[in-house]
């Protein structure tokens, strides 16, 4: 059923083909090494163990050109691989694989560039493991296949998950038979899901739970991809087989492997210099409209002064009184010497 899986929960349907131009690498190119891969790198996001078997992949960092990248169905003990099940070697493509860009065993565009490397890989139907791995090169760009063994990714659909790893090499603490497996160490919890015994399942990433969305980090898709509340299993229908050759949208910029979101840093010092700016802005604002005040040595000396000004005003207030009563005394002198004079002569007028 197809409408189980739309864009907004995997991936986007790219007819782009490959990228031409070669993608860089940390390391230099070895033909059949990992290439700088590490665990968690690539991981199987669907698997149909109905005939004819088929494994999607998800790379979530670019996949140098000419590396080698192994799947098999035979089990891991903690110390080397049982020989009884298969395994298949795939080759990437010139110009190497986009992160983000499904590909598969068995279907879609690179379908035949798998080969067989040992035995015969078929999944059971009553439960099995897909452990996908890579070899590393030495100083030398030598390769070699008994050592620098790298685990990428894994998942386990057997009726009780991952099995115990043997205490000792060669200790057969454990019979795995041709179901079961034990989780290498640098998977464990981390890109290895044990899920619950169906025959075919597909991983359902949710954007919406990433950071910025549609795009997603290697390691927020690696925290989906352990939840089982995000796989979806069927023992009659098989997953999308759109879902290969598609593209997933990833946030992952310069490093990969980084926690740390390039985008996200940007985002927080964009709002940090908005801030910033922001409060040069206020304090200009302030600056202009706010009325000057006097210092308080001013204040001191104008209340002084005014002080001296209110005691000048009074003086001279008084001094005029004075003088006024004085002049009042004066007229009333005149006016009774007046009086008299005129009495006695009346000649005399008063002016």
């Amino acid at each position: 059923d197809q409408s189980e899986y739309n864009c907004d929960e995997l991936a986007t349907k790219s007819p782009t083909p490959a990228p031409i131009d070669p993608i860089p690498s940390p390391v230099p190119h070895s033909e059949g090494a990992c290439n700088g891969l590490e665990p968690g790198d690539i991981v199987p996001i669907a698997v149909n163990t109905n005939n004819p078997d088929s494994v999607i992949f998800l790379p979530l960092v670019d996949l140098p050109q000419f590396s080698s990248i192994y799947i098999t169905d035979n089990a891991w003990t903690g110390y080397h691989f049982y020989q009884n099940e298969g395994t298949r070697v795939f080759t990437v493509p010139e110009g190497g694989i986009l992160r983000g860009e499904t590909f598969g065993f068995a279907v879609g565009q690179w379908s035949n560039r798998w080969a067989t490397e040992s035995g015969s890989f078929s999944l059971s139907t009553q439960g099995d493991s897909v452990l996908v791995y890579c070899f590393g090169a030495d100083a030398n760009g030598q390769v070699s296949k008994n050592a620098n063994l790298e685990f990428l990714g894994g998942l386990s659909t057997a009726s009780d998950g991952w099995a115990a790893r043997e205490v000792f090499d060669d200790s057969s603490d454990y019979d795995y038979g041709s179901t079961h497996s034990a989780v290498p160490v640098s998977l464990e919890n981390f890109a290895a899901p044990a899920l619950p015994k169906k025959k075919n399942y597909g991983f359902l990433l949710n954007p919406g739970l990433c950071k910025n969305p549609p795009r997603c980090t290697r390691e927020e898709i690696l925290s989906q991809y352990m939840e089982l509340g995000n796989w979806e299993g069927s023992d009659f229908d098989g997953y999308d087989t759109s879902l290969v050759d598609s593209l997933v949208q990833m946030a992952d910029k310069g490093n990969p492997r980084s926690e740390e979101d390039p985008d996200e840093m940007m985002n927080f010092i964009l709002i940090g210099l908005a801030v910033l700016f922001g409060l040069v802005l206020g304090c200009v604002f302030c600056l202009l409209c706010r009325k000057k005040e006097p210092n308080p040595a001013s204040r001191f000396d104008m209340t002084k002064n005014k002080q001296k000004e209110n005691l000048q005003s009074a003086n001279r207030r008084k001094s005029k009184g004075i003088e006024h009563e004085k002049l009042k005394v004066a007229v009333g002198k005149g006016l009774k010497a007046g009086t008299r004079g005129h009495a006695k002569n009346k000649n005399i007028e008063l002016v």
